[in-house]
């Protein structure tokens, strides 16, 4: 007998903080939602993921989101997305070798540096999208084959942290093609694994990688009672959706070339449509990656900053854990002129070795000077970012997504800085939307756009009109002092 309630689709997204899940009614509406922290561990090097702890927080916030709706629900589908270049290592007998190491966890060996002078930077653009950097997948495969030899001999199969779950679920190995294209061991063009490639980094080659399949590819059917508690149909899909960034630019309906998609979370992405010439004509030096959106035919361009996790570093080191004394940070913050009266900050490049720095510091500037600095010095840096993605002076539809896009007074600074009105899209954990809603296609429902639907929660936010002028004369001086700490990359300093 089939279980009785509102059908809906399940969208999980495992993120850098914390686990989402939402439970999508049949006209795009969400009628569950629940969230908890990413499970972080350590292996002594660095920040790690314990699969199975992942897989059981995963379990844990599907059935609370499913308690939580207001309405009984049946899953009809489960989609799954994740953050992406980590993976785990699988032994011949389906056990966990080594835990998964942390996506923005950078650790250099011998073999990085052997890899890269046999594959130099170009080559590596050229064939990947990608442009090196030790988080790639493939830079941590060759750490544990450098310093953790044994685990590296008995790796049998090599899983991404979101496709551990599903197989856990399913039984089935499968990735999508988006986090495919972020392992540096994918050939962009081709559209398949580089297998000579693969074979220096993985001891039985790409006989150790799951097949691919499109984001909104079904891996598997969901095993009887694999999680528990769960109120399910029978013999439900389980899907591959995407990279999360991806995911929620298909949310957004950002999938066509002139929108751009901003991505605010715990890391930033700007994303952009773009065709295989714009990939091929695009010089190395200009820092942009690329990638693959849901379908092995869809190229986006990525430019990447760590603005939510500089911003929210720089606040609680001002004001704490006091959420009183932040909010009145907030407000110092919020009424200060353009500029930050002279203060002025340049954030890190994400791939750079040198920091970020604040020039312009007085004796009279507060708390607030350095923390609307650091907002402001990190829009201008997204701003550079979009010159380099679309080029300078275009015109393009921005769409602001992620918890950062909830602070009004932040996307009024990139408004103003921009020089545009940006769309933000509220509706929450949109990214794990847009795996319910790939989920939901799976089984067979027509797509469905939450915009055209009316269930998305849009808001448009203007520039500040008496910031314009300020934020014009400052974007010159703040290139300038970027170019010092940073160097230029062709005419641009940010990715």
């Amino acid at each position: 007998m089939s279980p009785n309630g509102e059908p809906v689709w399940c969208g999980l997204d495992i993120g850098t903080t914390h686990i989402k899940c939402v439970l999508v009614g049949g006209d795009g509406s969400v009628l569950g939602l629940a969230k908890t922290d990413t499970p972080v561990s350590t292996d002594g090097v660095g920040p790690c993921h314990d699969p199975e702890e992942i897989r059981l927080a995963a379990e844990s916030v599907i059935c609370r989101a499913q308690a939580a709706a207001r309405v009984p629900t049946v899953v009809q589908a489960i989609g799954v997305t994740s953050v992406g270049e980590e993976g785990v290592p699988i032994g011949r007998g389906g056990e966990v070798l080594y835990p998964a190491i942390a996506w923005f966890e950078r650790r250099p060996s011998p073999l990085a540096d052997d890899w890269l002078r046999r594959h130099p930077p170009e080559e590596l653009f050229a064939v990947t999208g990608l442009h090196p950097d030790l988080g790639l997948t493939v830079f941590k495969l060759l750490w544990l084959k450098s310093s953790r030899p044994t685990v590296w001999k008995q790796t049998a199969v090599w899983l991404g942290i979101g496709d551990y779950v599903t197989w856990k679920w399913t039984g089935r190995r499968g990735m999508s093609y988006g986090h495919a294209s972020r392992t540096a061991l994918f050939d962009l063009i081709g559209g398949s694994w580089r297998e000579d490639w693969v074979s220096e980094v993985l001891p039985r080659g790409s006989e150790s990688l799951p097949r691919l399949v499109v984001g909104g590819g079904i891996v598997g059917t969901l095993r009887a009672d694999a999680i528990p508690g769960l109120v399910a149909a029978r013999d439900i899909p389980v899907v591959a959706t995407g990279l999360d960034h991806i995911v929620g630019a298909y949310a957004a309906a950002v999938t066509e070339a002139g929108r751009v998609l901003d991505s605010m979370g715990t890391a930033e992405a700007l994303l952009a449509p773009v065709s295989t010439e714009q990939f091929r004509s695009t010089s190395f030096d200009r820092g942009i990656d690329f990638g693959l959106g849901t379908a092995p035919d869809q190229l986006i361009a990525i430019a990447a900053l760590q603005s939510g996790a500089g911003v929210s570093g720089i606040r609680r080191i001002l004001g704490g854990r006091d959420e009183r004394v932040l909010a009145e940070l907030d407000r110092e913050a919020g009424v200060l002129p353009a500029g930050a009266e002279g203060l002025l900050y340049v954030p890190p490049r994400i791939r750079g070795t040198a920091g970020g720095a604040f020039f312009g510091h007085r004796l009279e500037h507060r708390a607030a000077h350095f923390l609307r600095a650091a907002m402001e010095g990190w829009s201008l840096a997204a701003d550079d970012a979009l010159a380099a993605l679309v080029g300078a002076g275009a015109e393009a539809d921005v769409v602001c997504i992620g918890g950062g896009s909830g602070v009004t007074f932040w996307m009024q600074l990139k408004a103003s800085i921009f020089g545009r009105a940006i769309r933000r899209i509220r509706t929450p954990e949109i990214v794990a939307v847009g795996a319910a809603l790939l989920a939901r296609s799976a089984t067979g429902e027509a797509p469905l756009k939450l915009v055209d639907v009316g269930a998305a929660q849009v808001e448009v936010t203007p520039p500040v009109d008496s910031w314009l002028s300020a934020y014009r004369s400052l974007q010159p001086i703040f290139r300038e002092h970027a170019a010092q700490v940073h160097g230029r990359q062709g005419d641009y300093v940010y990715p």
